[in-house]
């Protein structure tokens, strides 16, 4: 079961992070979790077939704002589209295998750190909505997969 307390740092945590826009100190904190993130979304994109092209993991700055990363794709179509897009929430439960897995001291402290990142980045930028919904039949089969999914189990 996960630690009450390292709970209870996550949420100062990722409340912190919305409350205030520390620009580059936020991006340097959420880096492990920004390569998680891009991570994810390269490598389903490769399983399904999106024919990734760019895979950029360290913070750019583009006019007034920080880009923490980014994964380019040639062939995003109605069935990979959904899956490459949501792809972070993959990180939720690698957050909660973490949060089993915390120990005592400074290992407990570095699991808690490890934990918030994962969840911060765990949640889909409006890019990533905007690439899982650009067709409308993969969301729909994704919802449907899933349903049944949680019906069988």
């Amino acid at each position: 079961m996960p630690n009450s307390n390292n709970l209870i740092f996550v949420v100062i945590f990722l409340f912190g992070l919305k409350l205030f826009d520390w620009g580059i100190a936020v991006s340097i904190i959420l880096l492990p979790g920004t390569i998680a993130h891009e991570l994810c979304h390269y490598l389903v994109g490769l399983l399904l077939n999106a024919c990734p092209t760019k895979l950029v993991l360290w913070p750019v700055r583009s006019g007034n704002r920080l880009v923490l990363g980014e994964v380019g794709f040639t062939h995003l179509t109605w069935y990979n589209a959904a899956m490459t897009g949501m792809a972070p929430l993959l990180l939720i439960p690698l957050a909660w295998q973490v949060a089993r897995s915390a120990g005592t001291g400074w290992h407990n402290i570095g699991m808690a750190y490890l934990e918030a990142v994962l969840l911060a980045s765990a949640i889909p930028s409006g890019t990533d909505f905007k690439v899982a919904f650009r067709f409308t039949a993969g969301p729909v089969l994704l919802f449907v997969g899933t349903f049944a999914w949680l019906v069988h189990h």
